[in-house]
Order: C-alpha cells, then sequence, then structure tokens
C-alpha cells in the first residue's frame, strides 16, 4: 500500500517547488506586523518571567484554541473538490431551471463525500453510510442537492431523525450513478485498509484527480405528474422509506458530473463548506416531502452554529454567477453591509435592494386540507419493498454476503435486540431470516471454540 510518493503524499513538496520562484514571503502577525523570532517566548530575562506585552505569542495562541469549527452532528469526516455540470440531454420540458435551460450548458460545483453517522477520526474502511452534497453554482442563486449512497431513507417524519443517529452511535460506556463503478471491500481486508491507510478514499480522490483521471457521474431524474401522484395507492410517493419504481417512473438522463480540481484548503473549502437543501432556485421547488420539509431548518441551522450566522459570506458558499442582496446586516464576520452604508430597513427609499417582481420563484399551485394533528404512518407498508429487493433484485451470491454481514454485526447485540431483529427479517423473507440466524449459530459455535468470526 504505497502511500508516500502519491500525489496526495507529494502534496507539500509541490507547494515548496511552485514557490522556489517567488521571493521569499517574510512572517508577519494578522494585522501584518513583521515577526522577527517565532522560536522564544519574550520574556523578563533569560530566566525570567513571561510578558503580558508578547502580542505575537498571545494571537497565535488565542487563534490557536479556536481554529477549529465543531464538527457536522453527522457527515463529519469528509473530503470534497470542484468540477462542473454538463447538461447532455433536454429537460426543459420538465423544469425552468436555469442551469437545465440548453444542452451544453455547463455550471460549476462543488462536491463533499462523507461518512455518515461515525466520527471524523474513524477510517474510510468502516461499514457505514457514504454521503454526497452538491452545490451548483448556477446563474439564479445556488442549489444544494444532498444524499446517501442508500435508495431509501431509514425515516419518513423528521421527528425521529435525532433518535436515528442516537441509536446508530456508540455507546460510550459499552439519484447519481458513478462512472467509474462500484467496488466494495472485502469484510476480512477492513482491518488492513483502516491500519494501513485509514484515510484511503479521500487520498483516492485526490490523486485521481491530481492524475488527470478525472471521477464523473451520470445524472438522472424521475418524474412523477400530479396526476400520477393522486394515483398511487400501492405506497406514499412522499415517503422517504419508499423507492419509486423504474418501470412505472423510468430514469430520465440529464447530463454529466466532472470533478477536476481538488481544493486548495482543505479546512475553508470542505470543512467550512455549507450545505442546504433548502438552498434552490427558480424552476426547482421543494415537495410536500415531511423528512425534506423538516431538514430544510435543520442543515442551515448547524451551519450557523458550526461556523456563523454569515457562513453564506464565505467563499465557497458565495454565488459566483450571480450576487446576494438582501437586509441580512450584522453579526459575528460580517463583510456585506457593514463596508457599504447601505439602507438596513425595507422598505426604504434610499436605493436598497427591490422585489424581483419578474421572477416568481414558486410557481406550483398546491391545496391542501385536513385537521392539524401529528400523523403517525404505523400501518403503511414496511416490508413490501424490501422483499421485492432481497428476492428479485439480489442474485444468490448477494443474498448469502448480505444476511453474512448482518450476522456479522448482530452478533454482537444482546439476544433481545437480535430476537427483534430476526422477526423483522422474517417478514421481509423467511429465506433471509433463516440465513441470518444460522449465521448468528455458527458464530456463537466459534467464538466458543476460540476461532474467529469474520468469514473470508
Amino acid at each position: 500500500m504505497e502511500l508516500l510518493f502519491d500525489e496526495a503524499g507529494k502534496q507539500l513538496t509541490n507547494f515548496h517547488l511552485s514557490q522556489k520562484v517567488k521571493p521569499t514571503r517574510k512572517l508577519t502577525t494578522e494585522d501584518g506586523r513583521p515577526i522577527e523570532n517565532k522560536t522564544a517566548l519574550l520574556t523578563a530575562g533569560p530566566r525570567g518571567p513571561a510578558l503580558l506585552t508578547d502580542h505575537v505569542f498571545i494571537e497565535e495562541n488565542a487563534h490557536f484554541n479556536r481554529e477549529m469549527v465543531p464538527d457536522r452532528v453527522v457527515h463529519a469526516k469528509g473530503a470534497g473538490a470542484f468540477g462542473h455540470f454538463k447538461v447532455t440531454h433536454d429537460i426543459s420540458r420538465y423544469t425552468k431551471a436555469n442551469i437545465f435551460s440548453k444542452i451544453g450548458k455547463v455550471t460549476p460545483l462543488a462536491v463533499r463525500f462523507s461518512i455518515v453517522v461515525t466520527n471524523s477520526g474513524t477510517p474510510d474502511s468502516t461499514r457505514d453510510v457514504r454521503g454526497f452534497s452538491i452545490k451548483f453554482y448556477s446563474e439564479e442563486g445556488n442549489w444544494d442537492l444532498v444524499g446517501n449512497n442508500f435508495p431509501v431513507f431509514w425515516i419518513r417524519d423528521p421527528m425521529q431523525f435525532p433518535s436515528l443517529i442516537h441509536s446508530l452511535r456508540a455507546n460510550p460506556v459499552t439519484g447519481l450513478r458513478s462512472n467509474q463503478g462500484i467496488k466494495n471491500i472485502p469484510v476480512h481486508k477492513v482491518p488492513m485498509y483502516a491500519a494501513g491507510d485509514p484515510d484511503h478514499a479521500r487520498r483516492d480522490l485526490y490523486n485521481s484527480i491530481a492524475e488527470g483521471k478525472y471521477p464523473s457521474w451520470t445524472m438522472y431524474i424521475q418524474v412523477m405528474t400530479q396526476q400520477q401522484f393522486i394515483e398511487t395507492k400501492a405506497f406514499n410517493p412522499l415517503d422517504d422509506t419508499k423507492v419509486w419504481p423504474h418501470k412505472d417512473f423510468p430514469l430520465i438522463e440529464v447530463g454529466q458530473i466532472v470533478l477536476d480540481k481538488n481544493p486548495s484548503s482543505f479546512h475553508g473549502e470542505v470543512e467550512q463548506i455549507a450545505f442546504c437543501v433548502a438552498n434552490l432556485v427558480p424552476g426547482i421547488e421543494p415537495s410536500m416531502d415531511k423528512v425534506l420539509q423538516g431538514r430544510a431548518f435543520s442543515y442551515a441551522d448547524t451551519q450557523r452554529y458550526r461556523i456563523g450566522p454569515n457562513f453564506k459570506e464565505l467563499p465557497v458558499n458565495s454565488p459566483l454567477s450571480c450576487s446576494s442582496n438582501n437586509y441580512l446586516i450584522m453579526g459575528p464576520m460580517n463583510s456585506k453591509y457593514m463596508q457599504k452604508d447601505g439602507p438596513a430597513h425595507f422598505p426604504n427609499s434610499y436605493s436598497g435592494p427591490q422585489p424581483d417582481k419578474e421572477k416568481k420563484f414558486f410557481s406550483q399551485k398546491l391545496s391542501t386540507s385536513g385537521l392539524v394533528d401529528r400523523y403517525d404512518d404505523v400501518d403503511d407498508n414496511n416490508f413490501g419493498q424490501p422483499k421485492i429487493f432481497y428476492e428479485k433484485v439480489l442474485n444468490p451470491d448477494e443474498s448469502l454476503r448480505l444476511a453474512a454481514n448482518i450476522a456479522e454485526n448482530l452478533q454482537h447485540a444482546s439476544s433481545t435486540t437480535q430476537n427483534l431483529m430476526l422477526e423483522h427479517l422474517n417478514r421481509v423473507s423467511e429465506d433471509l431470516g433463516q440465513n441470518v440466524k444460522d449465521g448468528l449459530n455458527t458464530r456463537q459455535r466459534l467464538r466458543q471454540e476460540g476461532k474467529s468470526t469474520t468469514e473470508e
């Protein structure tokens, strides 16, 4: 496993070589004052006490104490890159979004890939869902598209989200298709990757771009008309735990996403890039999906906590092809209106930003009725689509691997949890339930014999 001389390993060397043709930069404080000594504290005599007037020491250490922003609550560990989206198929009959206005149109974008549940120090080889977030810098504002490499979500109501994530964390006491193909790490090789190169996925992304082997994805959409929505009775189309069958709602190709630029600052462009599902552009509007509506608040509020109320003023979060004009003033790190002396109230007679009446953002007309209440879909069909997936989509080898992987993790749970899980699996398929049960029994026997329970 070669690490030292790949492109990621040579990053600092390459930077050093690029600076040799430039004059050596002089070390300064944040306000530009020259620093003549970077290795010694200011003291009263060689063995005397430190002085409070040592501005260089105080500035650097005060900044050091604050240089890390809090981790994301989910998707804490990630890697990012920049590239573009190019329209290859016309879908203008479905949306007025400018980003899809014509074949060949190119829109710059930023992407962040992540591990969903575990923390920022987790090896990339950990069994976890993978997330992705894409920020399209369109001419009508930024559009953020977020998702997981999972066909469905785990909940259908955002009230359950905190408990979902808490349940997946360790007890402190105890719509895109990759053009590179999909490869999975065999279970027995995971410890080797975790010990030898815990950041192998991040490194692979960096090296691929640095070597000119630009990763790409084909983007597809599915379309459901309002009439089809009304007529769909087998499942709720807005239920995130369900998929739309391709035979009824076929994939429609849209374009290509290509990543061709590595970030120049990991902290500034990966850790501080902020996505929000409420960032939409004309022609792309929110549905009545309850999880989407709940997360539309949570995404932005998380960034206000992590980075500050003016997080959208950071270059990586700002629109590229249009300007941001509003009355959101002041707050930490504000740089917009405090320097322009513009009016802070609306309406005003002092040339402040005015509503754009020519562009109507929300164009769909929705009618709704019903009593205000908390509706829990406990009687929904939760096992129909998983049964089809297991019995008709997976081949025999994949079915056996699924059962083995479930048993490998389930063996560490209590017998109560194991029995509850087996009950759920039997409702999906008795074959799946039996294979997992057999796997648990085999692993229990191997532990009693002092042998490894990991299958190779």
